[in-house]
């Protein structure tokens, strides 16, 4: 009978699929074939990875990557770190961080995406279980997850964002230091995302105010965040500019577009 309330409280069939779903997809196939890393970006991330893990700061960092002449040290160094940090606690060398902390990010994710999809469905939790299924079996998830790349690393960030936004049984100030954390640190791992996180934020605030008819107070303070912590920032590491100002581009030619077809239209 124990064992009967321990298997109905913890959802049982649920459960049993998504830990088949991890064994047999993701675990098992990372043992098996380990002896790589996996991802195109995956050597140049663990390069840079060692030699921070051979410092002692950013500055001395950026300095053997100067006298040595290496021209990817701009980009932002969330990722590389976090795996230089995990390399001087545990002693892991270069393969086993890039098996490790992907796994690691996985299950950061894992946690925080059952417990975002809860906020929809009273707390349900079979219902977060089958939500973290459809997450691992999407196409794009499945083929890259595993990576030690910026992009998947950013990943828990993003939702970790997203949750806190929008759990109002959190105190509203504990809230925003949260989340003012992981944007900050989201600003200094992977640019693309952080110029994603500023228009979702913008675009979310508009979208909601002119579908009720009102502010929606989150809403409006977000933007305002991310703009903080990206000015920070450049502030506190200039070498990272570089990055957003070459991706900043972008948007720039998109708006210059937009313009000119309009002007056209007009």
């Amino acid at each position: 009978m124990i064992g009967q309330d321990i298997i109905k409280k913890y959802y049982s069939l649920p459960l049993l699929l998504l830990c088949y779903v991890l064994l047999m997809g993701y675990v098992i196939p990372t043992i098996v074939y380990g002896d790589l890393p996996y991802g195109t970006d995956a050597f140049t991330h663990l390069i840079y990875t060692k030699i921070l893990a051979a410092t002692h700061s950013l500055d001395e960092f950026y300095k053997k990557c100067l006298e040595n002449n290496f021209i990817g040290y701009d980009y932002p160094f969330g990722l590389w770190m976090f795996g230089s940090i995990v390399s001087k606690i545990t002693g892991l060398g270069l393969l086993q961080i890039s098996l490790i902390v992907p796994f690691g990010c996985l299950s950061i994710l894992i946690f925080l995406y059952y417990n975002y999809s809860r906020l929809f469905y009273n707390g349900n939790g079979e219902v977060g279980i089958f939500s973290i299924l459809f997450l691992l079996s999407t196409p794009s998830i499945a083929m890259s997850i595993l990576g030690y790349s910026t992009s998947i690393f950013a990943m828990f960030i993003d939702v970790a964002i997203i949750y806190f936004l929008l759990n109002n049984k959190i105190n509203l100030i504990k809230r925003f230091l949260i989340m003012g954390m992981f944007v900050f640190f989201l600003s200094i791992t992977h640019t693309g995302t952080y110029l994603f996180v500023i228009f979702f934020s913008m675009a979310l605030f508009v979208v909601y105010a002119a579908i009720a008819g009102k502010m929606h107070r989150e809403f409006y303070f977000l933007p305002i965040l991310v703009f903080a912590c990206y000015f920070m920032s450049m502030i506190l590491f200039p070498e990272i500019h570089s990055q957003y100002i070459g991706k900043g581009k972008i948007l720039v030619s998109i708006g210059e577009a937009i313009s000119l077809a309009s002007t056209l239209t007009a």
